[in-house]
């Protein structure tokens, strides 16, 4: 069980309407989604992950990381990076 799970487990279930974050850049983020669905606040990730609650509300919202603060997001959460910073699909012109 990964230590997001585990923390969800002590919290109460809320359920919000989900969506992925944007920015325009190259890669779009799911972070707000993951963290809802296993039920979590910003407080509960920040206190976990050691990353302030407006970083990673900012995350949330689109902005850009580092690689270092994106590692430690996933195995906080038990996935790939890839799993929550997705590749957006080119279009050609």
């Amino acid at each position: 069980m990964t230590p997001a799970e585990q923390l969800a487990l002590t919290k109460p279930k809320r359920l919000r309407k989900q969506r992925a974050a944007s920015n325009g850049g190259p890669f779009y983020c799911v972070l707000l989604n993951l963290r809802q669905s296993v039920g979590l606040t910003l407080d509960d990730v920040s206190n976990a992950t050691h990353i302030s609650k407006a970083h990673l509300h900012a995350v949330e919202q689109g902005a850009e990381i580092g690689l270092s603060l994106a590692l430690r997001i996933a195995g906080f959460f038990g996935r790939d990076v890839t799993d929550i910073w997705k590749p957006r699909k080119q279009h050609k012109r």
